[in-house]
């Protein structure tokens, strides 16, 4: 069970996971070493499972794709072998399992598009017998908000952080330090500059320039959302003969919702697409309600998604590492 002290610290590190022992216990109050004691704990029961790197990968010349499927007719033993397939693709960043419309909600990231066309034919051909119905998107912009329901019930400030259209072209040695941070952001300097031969100045200016440039959006944890006794619900929303104000009155909604933790805008999906940690079903429901009775005339239709198993979930593609790998091979 977490107390006030484990959630104010997720919360913290939510921000900036790459803070020292030392700042956290200034903002927590406590030593530093009770710092370092209940992140291990977190760790060690599973609450804390990681610590990656969120990049822009626009800036990386990736395109992202958002696949749902819809199965009928599958066994169990069909099922299990098209997960396998999707999860050993080295462009799937995200899969899951769901419960509601969809069966399957799989984020791919490619800089070849020609190859995405490539591998729904391939899909479509080995399962499409179970296969009933597909939907694809292509990712416009993410809004990611802070986790305040953490730390409070009311979210104090609804300002997003968000991909920026800003120009920069990363390098081989900036596309290395973002491959080690993917999964390990807490690297030390002194780690990174021995992993990729550089001086620790050298590493510290390209963090920087990778942080000033929107290419790193963030150092956060892997946090388990059930451990934190919360569920993690993808809520679709389709509007009909609503004004701009009505649409903007709906997204400021939940912008201010503690609960809201991305936004995330499709071509081809839904006019909202809202990712929330609930308590539950009965938070869940409640919440629908009172955008029912604001905005209930504007609303065409909603569906919800409940994330129910997690496959994979990595922030760069593993095609990036086969890329820097050839490289360094050509370069022998």
């Amino acid at each position: 069970m977490l107390d006030r002290i484990d959630r104010k610290l997720l919360y913290l590190l939510d921000r900036n996971c790459r803070q020292s022992a030392t700042q956290l216990g200034k903002a927590l109050r406590i030593h530093r070493n009770v710092v370092l004691y209940r992140m291990r704990r977190l760790e060690e029961t599973g609450v804390i499972r990681g610590y990656f790197t969120e990049v822009d990968l626009k800036k990386l010349g990736f395109s992202t794709f958002r696949l749902f499927l819809r199965l009928g007719g599958q066994t169990p033993a069909d099922e299990q072998r098209l997960v396998a397939f999707l999860a050993q693709l080295p462009q799937t960043i995200w899969l899951f399992q769901t419960k509601g419309r969809y069966d399957i909600d799989l984020v791919y990231a490619t800089q070849d598009q020609k190859g995405f066309s490539e591998f729904l034919d391939d899909l479509n051909m080995q399962f499409n017998s179970i296969i009933e119905e597909r939907r694809i998107g292509v990712l416009v912009q993410i809004h990611h908000f802070t986790k305040d329901y953490l730390v409070a019930d009311r979210r104090a400030s609804s300002t997003p952080r968000a991909f920026e259209e800003t120009a920069y072209a990363v390098d081989g040695l900036d596309e290395e330090m973002l491959l080690h941070l993917a999964d390990h952001a807490k690297t030390p300097f002194v780690e990174l500059a021995r992993l990729t031969q550089r001086s620790i100045n050298t590493i510290k200016e390209r963090l920087r320039t990778l942080e000033k440039k929107k290419v790193i959006l963030a150092y956060r944890p892997f946090i388990d959302t059930e451990k934190t006794g919360y569920t993690y619900y993808k809520l679709h929303m389709n509007l009909r003969n609503y004004t701009r104000q009505e649409y903007l009155g709906i997204t400021a909604f939940f912008a201010m919702h503690p609960g809201t933790v991305y936004f995330t805008k499709y071509l081809n999906g839904d006019d909202l697409e809202i990712e929330l940690h609930l308590k539950g079903d009965q938070e869940l429901e409640t919440l629908l309600g009172e955008v029912r009775a604001h905005f209930g005339k504007a609303i065409r239709e909603t569906y919800v998604l409940v994330f129910a198993k997690e496959h994979v979930f990595r922030n760069i593609p593993a095609t990036l590492g086969k890329k820097i790998g050839a490289e360094r091979r050509e370069g022998a």
